[in-house]
């Protein structure tokens, strides 16, 4: 009801002239949009879309044979209104992906990222998880960026509202992957 679609690209890297298995150069990354709040109907929401989490990851219209997946987005991490914390919500989104069986992925992003200003504190919504079979994956973190660095060095002072309302009212997630 009224969120934005997610979306299922593949990436394909460039060709290494060398490498036995092309195969896995192929990359699906899926982007979604989790229902946003604190309200148990929305924290309901995410706890459904959790569950699918393997479905997803199975669809071989998304992601076939030994292609890797990356999935990313706006996850609403907020946690609930009965007591559930955000880096608690975030956990069971890292469980949920390390859980499934046929292609488990890893949580690159933690509660100690910074990707939105919810209630003037520094929050991690924004998420990437990362097929485990990458290179180097178990070693492999993501960083925020942006407003986000700035006010969770400094404070929320130091900050530019209008950073927040007239660029984007998230920060910017980079990950460094070896394909």
């Amino acid at each position: 009801k009224g969120q934005r679609p997610g979306v299922a690209i593949q990436i394909r890297a460039k060709e290494n002239l060398g490498a036995v298995d092309y195969a896995h150069h192929v990359v699906s990354v899926v982007n979604l949009h989790a229902d946003a709040g604190a309200k148990e109907t929305d924290f309901s929401s995410r706890e459904k879309l959790r569950q699918l989490l393997p479905k997803l990851a199975n669809d071989e219209a998304i992601v076939s044979g030994n292609q890797r997946l990356i999935v990313l987005g706006d996850f609403n991490t907020v946690g609930n209104s009965k007591g559930i914390s955000s880096s608690d919500e975030t956990q069971a989104f890292a469980s949920a992906f390390a859980n499934i069986s046929s292609r488990p992925l890893k949580l690159a992003t933690s509660g100690e990222t910074c990707t939105y200003i919810w209630k003037d504190k520094c929050i991690a919504i924004d998420h990437i998880a990362i097929d485990k079979r990458f290179p180097n994956a178990s070693k492999a973190s993501a960083q925020s960026y942006g407003y986000c660095t700035i006010t969770k060095q400094f404070g929320i002072g130091a900050t530019s509202l209008a950073a927040r309302e007239l660029l984007s009212d998230h920060c910017p997630i980079v990950l460094d992957l070896d394909m």
